[in-house]
């Protein structure tokens, strides 16, 4: 019994000195000072430094990031919501480094640097004041409508920037615009000058000057329609010439051509839409009547529309071949593309290329010419291109080209 209270006397003595250890109370500074005051009271000598952190119309700027540069290694801060904050060091501060960063709700960037090295003295006191220039990204707003006045949509606007007044680095280019003729770029580089301009297959525009001194900054660009070159494909007597290949070639310069091809309805009608200045030439291919160019003359970019008529006399009896594309399932015979190409040269190097029209069925037809050399190309989406070479008019050609699935 009496080794029995022993031990429980000795057990309640040490649970006591641990409570008394648990709940000793923490020593707190002196009318609630800081730690960094407690560390001057010890050593007097130590230097407080206030750094006030504002932007360009003298705004705090909170959470930035504050550098303090001194002997020791650089103590690191973060501004409070009044753009302060303050540490002690042992040595004099030499300079305070900042960095800004901010992604706002818009979405729109505020990104800054700043520093300075002139501090204000009160005694162990020192204060500096940082100002950081900040760098909002700007959207432009391109508002796209015709001459009309009415809007525009599925533009697309190149934009280019301009440093003194030259055109400098690739340009960049809008998604559609929307059903309000609206197209809009962002992140642009504040109070930068851009020149902003339409081209789309169907509309064109002179660029315009836009500055983006604010976000955002609004532009009205005016489009208009390409002029085009419209005609009709005809035989000796008049007659259209459906499934016709059309060829419309404009000389920009002695080094510099463009060329866009086409195959007439069943019409014999064709459109090409004039995408540069320069001289114009219009050529018809079709199987039994010979190839025949039209020149139109100088064509504008900001002229008008023009029309033409091709006349094609019958050629020398050449050899026509009637066949059959089969393209795999699930690919149509209308999506499938043929060409034929005239070859002058080993090199194979083109001097006529036509694209041969495919009936709904996947027939068509072609001629070729005696004494002449032709390269025949099909191709399909997702299918492998079927290509004969050195067809002359004695080959023997199949009356079915089968299209196989690319692997």
């Amino acid at each position: 019994m009496l080794r029995r209270i022993v031990v429980i006397a000795v057990f309640l003595a040490l649970f006591g000195m641990i409570a008394q250890f648990a709940i000793r109370p923490k020593s707190v500074s002196p009318r609630g000072r800081s730690s960094q005051e407690d560390v001057r009271q010890d050593d007097p000598a130590r230097i407080r430094v206030s750094v006030l952190v504002q932007d360009e119309n003298a705004a705090p700027l909170i959470s930035a990031r504050v550098r303090l540069f001194s002997g020791d290694p650089a103590a690191e801060l973060v501004t409070d919501p009044a753009g302060r904050c303050e540490t002690v060091l042992r040595l004099p501060p030499t300079l305070v480094r900042v960095t800004f960063f901010h992604l706002g709700s818009d979405g729109r960037e505020a990104v800054g640097v700043g520093e300075s090295r002139e501090f204000e003295r009160h005694g162990l006191d020192w204060l500096v004041t940082v100002r950081v220039a900040l760098s909002r990204d700007v959207a432009v707003v391109c508002s796209i409508v015709a001459e009309t006045g009415t809007p525009l949509r599925g533009c697309r606007v190149r934009m280019t920037r301009l440093v003194n007044e030259t055109e400098v680095g690739m340009p960049i280019e809008s998604e559609p615009s929307d059903e309000n003729g609206t197209a809009l770029f962002k992140g642009m580089t504040p109070r930068g000058i851009y020149t902003v301009a339409v081209w789309s297959p169907r509309y064109f525009s002179d660029p315009e000057r836009v500055s983006a001194a604010e976000s955002p900054s609004y532009v009205r660009v005016v489009a208009r329609e390409f002029p085009k070159v419209r005609g009709r494909v005809v035989d000796a007597t008049g007659r259209p010439i459906p499934h016709a290949a059309v060829v419309f070639q404009v000389t920009v310069s002695a080094s510099e051509s463009t060329r866009a091809e086409s195959v007439t309805d069943e019409n014999g009608d064709f459109e090409f839409r004039i995408t540069e200045d320069g001289d114009a030439t219009i050529s018809a291919i079709a199987p039994g009547l010979q190839t025949t160019s039209n020149k139109i003359g100088v064509v504008l970019i900001h002229g008008r529309s023009t029309s033409t008529v091709v006349s094609m006399a019958s050629a020398a009896p050449g050899r026509l071949v009637r066949a059959q594309a089969v393209p795999p399932e699930g690919v149509s015979p209308k999506d499938v593309r043929i060409w034929l190409t005239k070859i002058v040269s080993d090199a194979d190097d083109p001097e006529e290329r036509v694209r041969i029209a495919v009936a709904d069925g996947g027939e068509f037809s072609f001629e070729l010419r005696r004494g002449d050399r032709y390269m025949l190309i099909l191709q399909a989406p997702g299918c492998t291109s079927v290509t004969i070479r050195d067809l002359n008019s004695d080959t023997d050609i199949p009356k079915e080209f089968v299209l196989q699935r690319r692997k």
